[in-house]
């Protein structure tokens, strides 16, 4: 694929799946950065990162999870963590960088974490925002989407999630299908719950950050970091990137910059 210098959006086709996805191709950087976003979300919610030159040197690469956002919504598409990783990593493939960021938000985390040991020996520095790793960080987001079958969610549930976050800064119930949702958080209490999740993101070989929001200092996964880098952000919850931006890129670029 080719791409033009400066923020654009692109489209690729990935498995027979549609890809969306914004860059901010520099082609003179030898740097990649991926921004991965949450259950529900979509690379929107990385839409502050432009508000300032945070990465000069870098590329920027924002997908849009299939099932999400402007992506193709297949209903046969599994939605399952492993397979969401496969498609991330056809599209990190297409990218010529030396040095290679990820970032990971939420459900993102587990996708990072999933991808191959070929394409994560190649990362520079890994970023979890507050991202999955335990049972505790399956919130009751979550719980509800599958506390019943499929079925009675695209019936009762997904409705009332479209109407309860119509207005919320990062949940895009209205850009996504009750089949990706409810697949998606089945998968991911699945990987939550299995505790490999901890075990793969403490044995990455790169430098690894763990960022948290202010509200949510008693969060379970923090105790199991003792020893190991994190960073706090302040007037901030789950939604550190656009809660407070300003204090979140800046921390984030001295982090991958160091």
């Amino acid at each position: 694929m080719k791409l033009k210098s400066g923020i654009n959006d692109y489209d690729m086709n990935l498995d027979n799946h549609a890809l969306h996805f914004k860059c901010d191709y520099k082609p003179a950087s030898n740097d990649l950065i991926i921004f991965l976003h949450g259950l529900a979300c979509t690379g929107d919610s990385y839409g502050y990162l432009f508000d300032s030159d945070y990465f000069p040197n870098a590329s920027l690469l924002i997908p849009d999870l299939i099932g999400f956002g402007k992506s193709s919504k297949s209903r046969e598409f599994s939605y399952k963590m492993q397979d969401q990783a496969i498609l991330i990593e056809k599209l990190v493939e297409d990218f010529s960088f030396k040095k290679f960021h990820i970032v990971a938000h939420s459900m993102g985390n587990a996708i990072a974490l999933l991808l191959s040991q070929n394409v994560l020996s190649k990362v520079s520095s890994f970023a979890n925002l507050e991202g999955n790793l335990i049972s505790d960080d399956c919130g009751l987001l979550n719980q509800s989407i599958i506390d019943n079958s499929l079925q009675e969610y695209e019936k009762n549930g997904f409705g009332i999630h479209q109407n309860e976050f119509a207005d919320h800064p990062q949940l895009r119930f209205d850009q996504t299908t009750a089949s990706a949702v409810y697949k998606s958080a089945e998968s991911l209490v699945t990987w939550s719950d299995s505790s490999k999740l901890l075990s793969q993101y403490k044995n990455l070989s790169c430098r690894k950050c763990y960022f948290w929001g202010e509200e949510n200092k008693d969060m379970p996964a923090l105790k199991m970091l003792q020893g190991m880098e994190i960073r706090m952000i302040p007037d901030s919850g789950h939604g550190m990137m656009t809660d407070n931006p300003k204090a979140f890129y800046t921390s984030l670029a001295d982090f991958i910059r160091y």
